[in-house]
């Protein structure tokens, strides 16, 4: 016998094929043949170069064949999830996902806190000047929209290998979607400098601060990301916490420029966020890889598998702000420039976005649950019984309408309370250069309303994200933020700049119509969609 052929009777009876065949027969039970097996298996992401060096079969096949002979005994293992799961360990689970869904959201909440009650933050300041602060507010909405796709092609593709246990490749692919955005980054920022200097928009002092916070939150925002596929959340806060705290004693006991030390602050989260995450890769690859390494697709494959969630980064991020860009282009009297940061509206709208939070935990929670009947139900179900599941996950998603809509209210109106302590009922000032008016007011309500809607269009995304189905969020996504210019810049330039709030709500409203409309165009045909997956 060969030395390849020993090696493959070796393995052929190591436990850890009993692992990949539980989980094979998880995905189908009753598969057809060996063949219906290694396209399971191919499926799963196993290539005839990782099952050699894993296994020490020749191919994929091979370890189908393998895994075909051990039918009879995974069957018992296959049914275990009619076991009741212990209430404290789904409580656990629960919670955890309720704080990965609020993850994104901690930053900007963070960030009002300190405003509130230090006066400075990692990327703004109570007493900056409009000029000083429309330069941020630029660099700020331009960082999002610029990464955003770098953070879904993150928390794609590196946690997709993390769940294969692919560490070194969820680690490379991480650095390389990392290396990607700050290359976009500085091409950017580059073709800023060079349009305002044939079409001057701004004032280059104005542009250049612009610029500098712009790169340093990409930054920030890349490595948050990062944190987040590793489970490493609260690390990233504690870093954001740290950077305040250096801004604040660097300012208030040594009198630095402020805006050098934010800059300086958000580059050492930077490069501590990313030092930390390279470290918790390395260490997951030694504990768990045992040296195996596997090349990373075709950059072709990459483009294509992650083109759907990187639009869907920069599309979410262009609805969340288009309003603000339209309130603060409305031209007034006072209007110096093209574009001016209205500190009136901008503190309507951030409050508002607190009311998120909730909400996108609670999203996180539903549609993990969702999901795990969605995957049981394959082996819950005969094939004559499709259309009873199928009405079984509709009334399960209208329930979950109910429960986020429960959700924005209760968060809506604790975020109401949290402003009514903070400023008062008679709008009084709670510091010098924070006011709350009547505009300010206004934009809050709104806000509250296409919030907590934006909250059930999260929900759709993330549903249609889990099926497979991205055209389905895509395209309304597209339309709304259509809907959101046109109506936020003509009620903006009839009306009065507060108006642009309008357009947000309207935008949502389409938005989250039109996924819910698909939602439950595809939970009644989810037979289909879970074969196309399986």
């Amino acid at each position: 016998m060969s030395q390849l052929g020993r090696r493959t009777n070796d393995w052929g009876n190591h436990s850890s094929v009993r692992e990949i065949a539980d989980l094979v027969y998880e995905r189908h039970m009753e598969p057809e043949d060996t063949l219906e097996i290694a396209a399971i298996l191919e499926s799963m992401g196993w290539t005839d170069d990782r099952v050699e060096k894993q296994f020490g079969f020749i191919d994929v096949f091979q370890l189908s064949s393998a895994i075909w002979q051990q039918r009879k005994h995974i069957h018992m293992s296959a049914n275990e999830y009619k076991q009741p799961t212990r209430i404290f360990v789904r409580v656990r689970q629960d919670l955890l996902h309720f704080l990965q869904g609020t993850i994104f959201a901690l930053p900007m909440a963070v960030s009002i806190a300190a405003m509130l009650f230090l006066h400075v933050s990692l990327w703004s300041y109570q007493y900056f000047t409009v000029k000083i602060a429309t330069s941020i507010a630029i660099g700020t909405i331009l960082s999002f929209v610029s990464v955003g796709g770098f953070m879904q092609g993150i928390a794609r593709q590196a946690y997709y290998y993390m769940l294969q246990g692919y560490f070194s490749m969820a680690r490379r692919i991480t650095f390389r979607f990392i290396l990607a955005g700050i290359l976009l980054s500085i091409l950017i920022s580059i073709a800023l400098l060079l349009i305002d200097q044939l079409f001057p928009i701004l004032p280059m002092p104005m542009i250049v601060i612009a610029i500098e916070y712009y790169l340093s939150l990409n930054a920030i925002w890349l490595a948050v990301t990062s944190m987040y596929v590793l489970r490493k959340e609260t690390i990233f806060v504690l870093l954001l916490s740290g950077g305040i705290a250096v801004v604040f004693i660097g300012n208030k006991f040594f009198h630095i420029n402020l805006i050098l030390l934010q800059t300086f602050a958000m580059l050492l989260i930077f490069l501590a966020g990313i030092g930390l995450v390279y470290h918790f890769f390395r260490k997951a690859e030694q504990q768990k890889e045992k040296g195996i390494r596997v090349r990373l697709p075709r950059a072709s494959i990459l483009v294509h598998t992650t083109l759907p969630y990187f639009l869907y980064g920069a599309l979410y991020f262009i609805l969340l702000f288009a309003d603000r860009t339209i309130a603060w282009s409305t031209h007034t009297t006072f209007s110096q420039y093209l574009i001016l940061f209205r500190g009136d509206y901008e503190v309507g709208l951030d409050f508002a976005l607190l009311s998120l939070i909730i909400p996108t935990g609670v999203a996180e929670v539903i549609v993990h649950r969702l999901m795990l009947d969605a995957s049981n139900s394959q082996k819950q179900y005969l094939s004559k019984q499709t259309s009873q599941m199928c009405q079984y996950f509709v009334s399960q998603y209208k329930k979950s309408i109910l429960i986020i809509l429960g959700a924005s209210i209760i968060s809506a109106a604790l975020d109401d309370m949290l402003v009514m302590w903070l400023f008062g009922r008679s709008g009084i000032l709670l510091h010098q250069s924070v006011e709350w008016t009547g505009t300010t007011n206004y934009v809050f309500i709104i806000g509250l309303i296409a919030y907590g809607l934006l909250a059930i269009g999260l929900l759709n995304s993330v549903v249609m994200f889990s099926l497979s189905r991205p055209d389905f969020v895509l395209s309304p996504l597209l339309f709304a933020i259509i809907i959101d210019l046109v109506t936020g810049f003509l009620l903006s330039r009839w009306i009065g700049y507060s108006n642009a709030v309008i357009g947000l709500l309207v935008g949502v409203l389409l938005f989250t119509f039109m996924t819910t409309r698909n939602v439950l165009h595809v939970l009644r045909s989810l037979d289909y969609h879970l074969y196309l997956l399986s």
